[in-house]
């Protein structure tokens, strides 16, 4: 009598070396969909942004966001910048076009894209405009430039530096200063007219959010409110959940969270893009 369990057994064993061997010849692929993959968008430069994907959805920290996903998809990446921001540029894609990014998941991607501030291109523009024009005057005595000219952290000087160890630098209070080898004096002379910050800025609670407002500045046209849900907002970071516009003194934020703590800090600009330095913070817990 045929044992019909062991039939079933060589059957299917048999089958299954047929499968493996085909793997390894080539002839079969392994499933689609079982290999995933991350990408890493990083936020860079001055100013601020965000980044949509085509597909999927980036989860953030700070301004670093990842997202998975399964081997061979196709992912545009566009990035769009906020209010008084402008979009730079993008690093690390498969192909990019304009302010898109293109990847393919056949491996971990890690992107770059960077916006700039365009307060800070009119002051980089307009300080080395000006640094240019002390040292054609006093070329003799500043020398060979070292390099070009640098920036400071969020933009609060631009310096030029020289090969014999002095220095020109356009300062955040609007004037210019060089450096003589062991300390800095003023040329007495200014870059730029320095905006104010704003003043007396005060917060309350709408039904459904928040009211702002704030002194009005002299010869400001617009104002920038910066606003997040963490304290980098207070400590300065570029970390900020949105950026919005307005040319009144006067802003409410609706939408707000129960039991979400916010932070607001204001700038204010000409119709040039000179502006001022960020205001000092308010921060306040909605629903309590």
């Amino acid at each position: 009598m045929i044992d019909t369990n062991n039939v079933t057994f060589f059957r299917v064993r048999a089958l299954g070396v047929v499968f493996s061997l085909m793997l390894v010849l080539g002839i079969l692929s392994p499933l689609e969909g079982a290999t995933t993959y991350s990408v890493t968008v990083t936020k860079a430069g001055v100013g601020t942004g965000a980044v949509a994907p085509s597909s999927g959805t980036l989860t953030w920290n700070g301004n670093v966001g990842t997202a998975s996903y399964a081997a061979g998809t196709v992912v545009v990446l566009a990035a769009t910048a906020g209010a008084g921001s402008t979009f730079t540029s993008w690093s690390g894609c498969d192909s990019a076009s304009g302010s898109n990014c293109g990847i393919t998941m056949t491996a971990n991607k890690n992107v770059a894209v960077s916006y700039s501030s365009q307060s800070y291109t009119y002051d980089y523009t307009m300080a080395s405009s000006k640094i240019s024009a002390l040292y054609t005057q006093y070329s003799s005595y500043f020398g060979t430039k070292s390099g070009g000219v640098l920036t400071g952290t969020d933009g609060t000087y631009f310096a030029q530096w020289f090969t014999n160890g002095l220095g020109i630098c356009a300062w955040s209070d609007g004037n210019m200063y060089y450096y003589n080898g062991a300390a800095w004096y003023s040329f007495g002379v200014a870059w730029k007219t320095v905006i104010p910050v704003p003043t007396n800025f005060k917060m309350g609670k709408t039904s459904d959010g928040f009211i702002l407002n704030w002194g009005s500045v002299s010869g400001a046209t617009v104002y920038y409110i910066y606003w997040g849900n963490d304290d980098s907002v207070s400590s300065g970071d570029l970390n900020y959940a949105g950026v919005v516009q307005t040319n009144t003194t006067v802003y409410t934020q609706t939408g707000a969270v129960f039991g979400d703590m916010y932070y607001y800090r204001i700038k204010a600009c000409d119709g040039t893009g000179n502006c001022s330095s960020l205001s000092d913070y308010m921060m306040m817990e909605f629903g309590l």
